[in-house]
């Protein structure tokens, strides 16, 4: 695991995509428009663009490297109200897919962070796991979605010819 060297809000964000891959997915979308003073001119309206699909994704003179979220935000130090925004849809976000006890370690670790982003530091380089806290992860992968359908179809097609036999048998009886 590489240090994260990025200071502030960009940093901050860098670690939680590592740290809850879930979590960051359902904040990340939210961010740009709920804080546009956490990116500056360029990049906010760039990542506004990308989220809300108005823009192509990629950099200028880049090809094909998308924006991120994380890669918009400022560096250096954020504002309380900025890390309160963040701290509140973290916890909301971690409230669906953990439990008390987990989320309360979630929001101490996060809290911790986000105290470094107000000063304007790099995140500290630590794992959610270190503190029982499971990597949360949103979505279903390609693979589990094919095998997940060839599961359903071949369960569908059992059910059916269930069907189909209790239905003959009633009538012979």
């Amino acid at each position: 695991m590489s240090v994260i060297i990025d200071t502030g809000l960009r940093g901050y964000l860098k670690w939680l995509r590592r740290d809850q891959p879930g979590i960051y997915r359902k904040v990340a979308p939210v961010l740009a428009a709920k804080i546009p003073e956490a990116f500056s001119d360029r990049e906010q309206s760039h990542a506004l663009g990308v989220l809300m699909g108005l823009g192509d994704d990629a950099e200028p003179g880049a090809s094909g490297a998308s924006t991120d979220v994380a890669d918009a935000a400022n560096t250096g130090a954020a504002s309380p109200s900025i890390t309160g925004i963040i701290g509140n849809l973290v916890a909301a976000a971690g409230q669906v897919y953990l439990t008390k006890t987990q989320l309360d370690a979630l929001k101490q670790v996060n809290n911790m962070q986000l105290q470094r982003v107000t000063a304007g530091l790099n995140p500290l380089d630590v794992s959610g796991l270190n503190f029982g806290i499971p990597t949360v992860n949103v979505g279903v992968a390609p693979k589990t979605l094919a095998a997940g359908g060839t599961l359903l179809i071949g369960g569908l097609l059992l059910v059916g010819a269930f069907m189909l036999l209790g239905s003959k048998h009633h009538r012979s009886a």
